[in-house]
């Protein structure tokens, strides 16, 4: 499990726009529980996508730039085609992973007040999370493990708030992240 939240931890630095990119968190600590939350198992994906689905299958997809030392790929869709809310919650971006050509992870990102709104909004569609008590100070953390699906959420700052939702298939992600790095080198993280 603590390569799981390493690799999420990754992952979240990941999945900003090109433009945030060094401003994703880094500092989150702990380890995801052991409590079950079938819910997540139930929706088993984002809205109408599931994990699993091919990503031709999924339309208005732009591969994001700069992420060829990773084994999931990242997408978001054009601009004109996201819905850039979840409950109340506006929404600075979604990136949709990819391993394998199927989606595996889908990451959201909210800033300021967004953040508890995004929150809740997951607590809406997931049921009540765990809290990890480990994360380290001012970041929250919570998640929401099932047999076939994992999410987090995790936030960070006091002042500029960024929360990120992130929900994955917990096989696919497992299987990648045993992938080695690009055969160029390690990845400059």
């Amino acid at each position: 499990m603590k390569k799981y939240l390493l690799f999420s931890l990754v992952a979240l630095c990941a999945c900003g726009s090109p433009s945030s990119e060094t401003s994703q968190p880094t500092a989150t600590t702990g380890t995801a529980p052991t409590t079950a939350s079938p819910v997540i198992d139930e929706k088993n994906g984002f809205r109408e996508l599931q994990f699993g689905q091919q990503r031709s299958s999924i339309p208005d997809l732009v591969e994001m730039p700069g992420r060829d030392y990773v084994a999931i790929k990242d997408y978001q869709k054009k601009p004109d085609k996201e819905k850039l809310q979840v409950g109340n919650a506006q929404i600075s971006d979604i990136t949709y992973g990819f391993y394998k050509d199927k989606l595996v992870r889908v990451s959201l990102t909210a800033l300021g007040d967004n953040t508890d709104k995004l929150l809740n909004a997951a607590i809406g569609l997931y049921g009540e999370p765990t809290q990890d008590k480990q994360a380290i100070l001012p970041a929250r953390a919570y998640w929401w493990i099932g047999e076939k699906a994992i999410g987090s959420y995790t936030e960070t700052g006091k002042e500029g708030k960024r929360g990120y939702l992130v929900l994955s298939d917990k096989q696919a992600v497992n299987e990648a992240e045993k992938q080695p790095a690009n055969a160029a080198g390690p990845a400059d993280l």
